[in-house]
Order: C-alpha cells, then structure tokens, then sequence
C-alpha cells in the first residue's frame, strides 16, 4: 500500500532522478550547500537552532491532532526498537545483597555503575514481596536522585514471570518510604555527610559501604536486615499513596510486531515519558514516548 506521507511504496526504493532534472537538482543542492557555507559561523548556529525548534514543532503537531488523516505506523520500515529504551539490572540485584558492605569489588563496581550517564532506568523486582528491605530501596532512590542521572525504577513483580507493576522516580519513592521510616532520611544524611565529596566514586562507596555497617532502631542495636521491612507490592503502593503518588501503570499489550494502533496509541493515548509493553501482562519492554513522537514527526512531514 503507497504511504501517505512519501508518496511511494516503503518496500520499493526511492526513485533516482536522471537527466536534465538530476543535473537541475544537483545545481540547486550544491547552490544551497555553497550558500550556507558562506554565512557567518552565528547564522549557521542559529539556522541549527531554528530545525531543533522545528522538529519539537512538528512533534507537537503529531501530538495535538489525534484525527490525523492516514497517519501510519510507517509500515514495516518502523521498529519501536529504536525508542526502547533499556534495562538495568545489575544495579538492583548488587545492592539487595546482604554482605554489599564487604570488600567486594565486583559489588562495588556493580553499584558505582549508577553514575554511568547512560543509565536511565533501573528494574526492580519486588519478587514475592519478601525480597526487598525497605532500608536498600531507599539507598537505591536516594543515591540514584542524588548521584546519577536515572530517570525512573522500573517495578517488577513475579521474578521470572516479570509482572509488570509501574514506574515512580527515585525522588518519589525516597519521600514515601522516607516518610513511613523518617530515620532512613537522618541516617543517610549523616553518611552521606561523612563521605567524600571530590571523587564521585569513591563517594558512592563510602555511603554504601558506612550505611551496611551501621546499626538501626531507637537504641541503635538492630542489624539492618532486622529493621528492614519487606517491601511488597501492596506495601510499595500504600507508601506512594500516602505521600498523594502512584506507579505510573501506563501500558499496552502487544504481539510483539509493530501495528499502526500500537504506535498511534503509544503517540496519542498516554501523556507520560514512558509506556511499557506487554505481553499478557509480563514487561518485554519500554517505550519512550518523547523518542517515538520526535521520530514520527520526523518521518510524518
């Protein structure tokens, strides 16, 4: 089927001109190529500017007309691989582990991975609720806010099974279990306050190895995994409630192929940065929505 927006068959390859209209088009484009060559270094900065501002423009058109006439996911030349956006796992898993406060240096090369720019969502995966201590969750939410660029957790239930459970910020989970816990908050700050401020990795060390090794509770005589409690799912959503949040549950079931309903919903039914896809309610993967309506707009005009 032709594509609306480029006029020719997506499969067939572009049509080359030749002739008196390819010798024409060359003239122009090299025309066009000298012109921008010979303008002030501001005036090319400027022109780059105004196609950035162009671009956001047209993905918010994308956005602000849900009628668009044949809008197409592009057909098969569009793969939402492309705005996925990918996983850590390491992360959660290293600092759930009980002795994380031991020399380890795998351990500690697993943590200080938090400060990777690349990094933007971290999974966790709750399990079968009696997994994650809340004293760990809220280190993880806490370093992660105050050290790195993460954007998100990812929650999981259901280890193997991965049911999907919601996306919070690292801010919003510190406030609510902080808020149920207010000594998680104290006692981060006094390590926090102790560690080192000039080196970003040997920073994160020092907190994580000096909050392992301290003791918890109104005496200071628990170990942490006795202070901890469990966080489970219901626990997990009676603490963002209590602080007026939620998980952020936006998500779509989907075959695994790209469909034009999946990519119009993912543009036009949701307002979030990120949109998880399902499959029969277990995460493959993650969308970002911001990517995918820059993409389309990119492709569309």
């Amino acid at each position: 089927m032709p594509s609306r927006f480029h006029g020719h068959d997506p499969a067939e390859p572009e049509p080359r001109p030749s002739g008196p209209e390819r010798g024409s088009k060359g003239r122009v484009l090299a025309g066009v190529r000298d012109a921008l060559a010979s303008l002030p270094s501001w005036a090319r900065v400027a022109l780059a500017g105004y196609g950035v501002v162009a671009v956001f423009g047209l993905a918010y058109l994308v956005v602000s007309l849900p009628r668009l006439a044949g809008f197409k996911a592009f057909g098969l030349e569009f793969s939402l691989t492309q705005v996925t956006v990918q996983l850590d796992t390491r992360l959660a898993v290293a600092i759930t582990t009980p002795d994380l406060g031991s020399a380890n240096p795998e351990l500690v090369a697993q943590v200080t991975a938090l400060l990777d720019p690349r990094i933007e969502l971290v999974e966790v995966d709750l399990r079968d609720g009696s997994y994650w201590w809340s004293t760990r969750l809220f280190l993880l939410a806490a370093l992660a806010q105050d050290m790195s660029d993460v954007r998100a957790f990812v929650f999981l239930s259901g280890g193997a099974d991965r049911r999907f459970l919601g996306v919070a910020a690292p801010a919003i989970v510190r406030r609510a279990l902080a808020t149920q816990t207010p000594e998680l908050e104290q006692i981060y700050h006094e390590v926090a306050g102790a560690a080192p401020v000039d080196d970003a990795r040997m920073r994160v060390e020092q907190v994580v190895f000096m909050w392992t090794g301290r003791s918890f509770g109104p005496n200071h005589v628990l170990a942490e995994g006795d202070f901890a409690s469990r966080i489970s799912p219901e626990k997990l959503n009676s603490a963002l409630h209590a602080v007026g949040r939620s998980l952020d549950t936006a998500s779509i079931e989907w075959s695994g192929y790209t469909e034009d309903r999946i990519v119009r919903g993912l543009i036009h039914d949701f307002t979030g940065d990120y949109v998880a896809l399902l499959r029969v309610g277990s995460l493959d993967r993650i969308v970002k929505r911001r990517a995918l309506i820059e993409d389309a707009a990119t492709r569309s005009f």
